[in-house]
């Protein structure tokens, strides 16, 4: 079976773009016809994050987004809500920075799913050592950040690309940059040596242009 770090590997390689659901975008696209765009033009990891949603609501979205990631055999990543990740049989779970939580988590998905999981858990790093320390927790990768100074999350910490280059280099397991990502510098955080990166702000465009941006991408027209 396929590990957990391979698939993760594999569906960013294909596509190093990694865009992230949350209430901004379903109140702006909808999951549907949002999922039906960035998926039909080659992503093959996305993110579902609604931070401040009910339990109800959460797992209605949550099951719409696994059977659509399936539907084009992406991975679904689910933030934070780990019990609904292993209960509704989503790809993996986006966790914070904690080492405990990585290792709860761990424990937790071999428990539901057996030792050899592909279950998908990521962290979030901000400096070598955490890195470091998340991945001998059981992180499968990390999302790093903020890359750029950003207005999404009112708590972000910008790390810049300088140090998103120490992180990469310090461990062994897939790094995504993340905060402040756009269309104008996503190269730069490829070229820092993260193997793809994360958004939510740059998928925010018309869907049109968010096509013929992803397309550019996987053409290499970068």
């Amino acid at each position: 079976m396929e590990s957990a770090r391979e698939k993760l590997r594999a569906g960013l390689l294909k596509c190093p773009a990694y865009p992230i659901l949350d209430t901004t975008t379903l109140a702006i696209h909808g999951a549907d016809e949002w999922l039906d765009t960035v998926l039909s033009s080659g992503v093959r990891i996305v993110q579902l994050r609604l931070k401040n949603a009910n339990e109800a609501y959460f797992q209605y979205v949550a099951r719409k987004f696994i059977a659509k990631c399936n539907e084009f055999s992406a991975v679904s990543i689910l933030n934070d809500r780990l019990d609904i990740a292993l209960t509704l049989g989503a790809g993996g779970v986006h966790l914070g920075l904690a080492d405990a939580l990585i290792m709860d988590a761990r424990a937790a998905a071999i428990r539901k799913l057996g030792v050899h999981t592909s279950f998908i858990i990521g962290g979030s790093a901000r400096t070598v050592d955490h890195a470091r320390s998340l991945a001998d927790a059981g992180a499968t990768y990390l999302g790093c950040g903020a890359c750029y100074q950003t207005q999404t999350k009112d708590d972000t910490v910008h790390i810049g690309v300088a140090r998103l280059t120490e992180i990469a280099k310090s461990v062994r397991i897939p790094i995504v940059g993340i905060g402040g990502v756009n269309w104008g510098n996503f190269h730069e955080v490829l070229l820092a040596g993260a193997l793809g990166f994360a958004a939510i702000s740059m998928f925010l465009h018309p869907l049109d242009e968010i096509e013929s941006h992803l397309d550019k991408l996987n053409s290499g027209k970068r």
